[in-house]
């Protein structure tokens, strides 16, 4: 998954990565940059550079993402396309966060949003399984299918995805016609799993 760290002790998971980055081990180039972001996004961004020049897709999917949110969209699409299409699921979420409501100049495509979504959702990446199910619940680019929706959210909540549970406490909060009444209990309880997991939206009064 995107972003994923190493030990606690930064500087001992620096020199530690970057010894094995140096020895030509591709992975680790990727997890140095890992380690590095909490310091200079620079010197992580140059990393995973340098592990996706070596061929490793998981650099390259992180390096889209410092791209994308240094606003070099144009610049990050190729490298998520490629490690999209490599199998690396967080560049598939990545890239439909983009084209799903067309941003950073990106044309609006939520069919293709859902195709991203979906593959990374095979892959077990939760982010894409709450997406896919959110595009299913309000039909946007695909034909809703809100019953299915609602299973995908209540399976990747349980599995501990917060934002699934919010997905679901406002399901049940707003009801869907044909699909689920309203109900506050139900809504409450969805919410409060959502502030465990860390969703601090959840934690207050809800609208």
């Amino acid at each position: 998954r995107l972003g994923e760290g190493g030990p606690q002790d930064l500087d001992a998971a620096v020199q530690r990565y970057a010894r094995l980055c140096n020895s030509g081990m591709k992975r680790a180039c990727n997890d140095l940059g890992v380690a590095q972001q909490a310091r200079s996004v620079e010197t992580a961004a140059a990393t995973f550079r340098k592990s996706c020049d070596a061929g490793n897709q998981l650099g390259c999917a992180n390096l889209g993402v410092v791209l994308v949110k240094r606003g070099e969209v144009t610049a990050a699409l190729p490298l998520l396309q490629r490690a999209c299409e490599s199998g690396q699921a967080g560049a598939c979420v990545q890239l439909a966060i983009l084209v799903e409501a067309g941003r950073h100049g990106q044309k609006a495509d939520p069919m293709r949003a859902g195709l991203l979504y979906q593959r990374a959702c095979k892959k077990g990446h939760e982010d894409g399984c709450s997406g896919l199910a959110l595009l299913l619940f309000l039909g946007r680019g695909i034909p809703a299918k809100p019953r299915r929706a609602m299973q995908i959210w209540r399976a990747v909540c349980e599995a501990g995805h917060g934002p699934s549970c919010q997905n679901l406490a406002t399901a049940y909060r707003r009801g869907s016609k044909g699909v689920v009444k309203p109900d506050a209990e139900a809504a409450a309880a969805w919410a409060a799993r959502a502030c465990t997991l860390g969703v601090k939206s959840a934690c207050g009064p809800q609208k």
